[in-house]
């Protein structure tokens, strides 16, 4: 009888041991759970917020104020997906209060696989914070919480891939666009021809003057119409890459015709009163800026045009030349031959705009001066860290 005593009392010990064991690791595992539930939020958060403000960056050190667009719209961003019970909370980093640090890191930042890469003050934001988690196992060593962080960097880069309705069987060359060999640079935002016909230099080659054949991007077809009809916007999406593996053939002759008809039904069909007269276009769409969104309104006189390789790719006749950019352009006014038979410049005449793409929305950057170190001026969002 007293060895089963014995034996009993020894099996409740082990039973409590065991219990309590159970007990500790059921803890620990709602407290991993806890931190891993409470890090995927602040992640989210934090990626969210950083993804929302990148659009609103300009490259330039004005757009990093903490009440300017960027900083707004990422803060915004946060607060709407921070709507959770306060045990959940995403708190700005250094503080207590619900929401994320923005900052505007330049120099380098790193990606998450640990590689630096350069930045302009202007080019990156950044959102941090945290998720304070109340903690059940940890308390038996005296830790009653843990500040789960999180962080996210977005930046601009060039876009080496750009879908879009707003192509033109147009182009511009590399040079026009850089300036070299005594032609300078364009400037973003002043006036400047994109198209020029028979007389003057044909800066692709031999018999070719800028018009670039889409008929396989618009599905087939080819010549004049098809030309005519892309050019007055009766497109599709199309989605052109400027890594220097796309190469786009030349439509060879002048297409004054073609050229000025096809845009000028583009300009006719603007459904916006402020900018259907050229004389005050340009400048009622800059007074239409909508500073609560930083977007400019949609118009049909706002094209995407290919930029060209010609130094490397001369051509005659109809061949292929490498596109290693776009450039967005207002258009202003078209040239034809009917309208003035004795001017040797038949043209389009507009301004040169930078963009930055969000999905099939291009958010239009007017830096008026400014001029492009780069054949790309349309450039994206990349969630780097």
């Amino acid at each position: 009888m007293l060895f089963y005593k014995k034996e009993s009392g020894a099996t409740l010990v082990i039973t409590a041991i065991v219990l309590f064991a159970l007990l500790g690791i059921t803890a620990l595992a709602i407290d991993v759970g806890r931190l891993y539930v409470a890090k995927q939020h602040a992640q989210n958060v934090c990626d969210s917020a950083a993804m929302a403000g990148a659009p609103m960056l300009t490259g330039k050190p004005e757009c990093t104020s903490s009440s300017g667009l960027a900083a707004t719209a990422a803060r915004v961003n946060a607060a709407s997906n921070n709507q959770v019970t306060p045990a959940w909370l995403v708190l700005v980093a250094g503080s207590t209060s619900p929401g994320v640090l923005i900052t505007f890191p330049s120099g380098t930042v790193a990606d998450d696989a640990g590689r630096s890469i350069p930045v302009k003050s202007g080019e990156a934001i950044k959102a941090e914070g945290y998720v304070n988690v109340s903690l059940l196992f940890a308390r038996i060593f005296g830790r009653q919480n843990a500040a789960v962080p999180a962080s996210s960097t977005a930046i601009l880069e060039e876009a080496s891939y750009v879908a879009s309705s707003l192509y033109v069987p147009l182009s511009i060359s590399s040079t026009t666009l850089l300036g070299g060999s005594g032609v300078p640079p364009i400037a973003f935002g002043e006036q400047a021809t994109m198209k020029v016909d028979m007389w003057q230099q044909d800066f692709l080659g031999s018999g070719n003057f800028g018009p670039l054949d889409f008929s396989t991007l618009a599905g087939g077809g080819g010549g004049g119409s098809t030309y005519r009809q892309l050019l007055a916007g009766r497109g599709s999406v199309y989605g052109i890459s400027a890594d220097g593996t796309y190469w786009i053939p030349t439509l060879p002759g002048s297409k004054v015709g073609p050229t000025w008809q096809g845009l000028q039904d583009r300009l006719d069909a603007e459904p916006l009163a402020a900018l259907q007269d050229d004389r005050y276009a340009w400048q009622n769409w800059l007074d239409m800026f909508d500073e609560n969104t930083g977007l400019y309104p949609n118009s049909t006189r706002i094209i995407l045009v290919p930029v060209v390789d010609v130094e490397t790719t001369p051509v005659n006749g109809k061949k292929s030349v490498k596109v290693i950019g776009m450039a967005g352009f207002f258009i202003e006014h078209v040239t034809s031959n009917q309208e003035e038979p004795n001017d040797e410049f038949k043209t389009v005449t507009g301004r040169f705009i930078q963009g930055v793409v969000t999905g099939q929305t291009i958010r239009w950057i007017i830096d008026i001066g400014e001029t492009a170190d780069s054949p790309q001026t349309i450039l994206v969002v990349r969630l780097v860290s």
